[in-house]
């Protein structure tokens, strides 16, 4: 007989991080710098130009504009 799965993530129940009570890990702190050329935003597609403030994530860079936490 198949495991149960959760109805939030549909994951079997030994395996989801929601039904076992697990806590996400939380993501680490940006660190803010100098775009030092022109490109867009990872997130929001807005332009970066040389002097704004950016910050580097897995997907690429994003603009302090937005994205500030």
């Amino acid at each position: 007989m198949p495991e149960p799965r959760c109805e939030l993530t549909e994951l079997p129940i030994s395996m989801c991080a929601h039904c076992r009570k697990h806590e996400l890990p939380e993501p680490e702190p940006l660190h803010w710098f100098p775009a030092r050329y022109h490109g867009r935003c990872a997130e929001c597609n807005r332009p970066i130009e040389p002097g704004d403030d950016i910050a580097t994530t897995d997907d690429g860079h994003i603009c302090r504009r937005r994205h500030d936490a």
